[in-house]
């Protein structure tokens, strides 16, 4: 066997030795080979702790229009523009309201402190969220959805709990599900009201997607593994390229 392919096997080796050793450490699944490096993106605080408030980008309402189109509502998408809270509405999620010609959705981020407390064994995790839901041009309040939909919700930390309150008082727990990571949950939404994640506490002592520790050294040593195998790679193929050329050499000086 050729050393540059020797060179490369080892280099592989131990990008597999440092993610069976990252799984170990975070529990998290390891980025496949080649999928993309770097961490989450940081979360936007509206009361964001102490360490984190130099950098935080306080999040913003976003409001939104959902038009009738021949007496029903179309899919459609209200989120904060950061993607923290998002909700989905399917093909006739909206009933025909008298003379009304749309729905207006408005979400709102909220520090959770200033609402009722969670569920025993819950703390909360991030930001909580008001979505409003009138007709227009009427001003009424939209009741329940006639097709539900889909409430998505981004935290700092491992969410254990998706939470729904029609008044920010009484929480109430969410059948719920993760969406693709650890600090992504989902849930059917049907109504108007509050939406909070909640983690264990323990949970909230790690650092999150805005932190340091154990996850951010394991990205910076997956960057440098990574790193390496490509430039193995690279040598790899020059040099396979070069002798190549070589051989392609020799052969035109015996010819002659």
């Amino acid at each position: 066997m050729k050393r540059p392919v020797r060179v490369g096997l080892a280099a592989l080796a131990v990008y597999v030795v440092v993610a069976t050793a990252s799984v170990a450490l975070s529990r998290h699944r390891v980025l496949p080979l080649f999928e993309g490096f770097g961490p989450p993106p940081a979360y936007n605080w509206v009361k964001p702790p102490p360490q984190f408030a130099a950098t935080n980008k306080v999040p913003k309402p976003k409001a939104g229009d959902i038009p009738y189109n021949g007496g029903t509502t179309g899919p459609a998408v209200a989120a904060t523009d950061d993607g923290q809270f998002v909700v989905n509405f399917a093909q006739g999620s909206f009933p025909s309201h008298a003379a009304d010609n749309n729905v207006h959705s408005l979400i709102t981020p909220l520090d959770p402190a200033k609402l009722g407390p969670l569920p025993s064994g819950l703390s909360a995790d991030g930001n909580a969220y008001r979505i409003d839901l009138t007709f227009l041009p009427s001003g009424a309040v939209v009741g329940g959805l006639s097709v539900p939909g889909d409430v998505i919700m981004t935290v700092p930390h491992n969410a254990a709990a998706l939470l729904y309150s029609p008044d920010g008082v009484a929480w109430q727990k969410l059948a719920s599900q993760q969406v693709g990571q650890p600090t992504t949950i989902g849930s059917t939404f049907t109504h108007a009201g509050y939406y909070l994640v909640g983690a264990k506490p323990t949970a909230l002592g790690s650092s999150g997607s805005k932190g340091g520790g154990v996850g951010t050294v394991l990205i910076a040593v997956w960057v440098a593994v990574g790193a390496a195998v490509l430039g193995v790679i690279a040598w790899v193929v020059a040099g396979r390229r070069r002798e190549q050329r070589r051989r392609r050499g020799r052969q035109a000086r015996r010819r002659r």
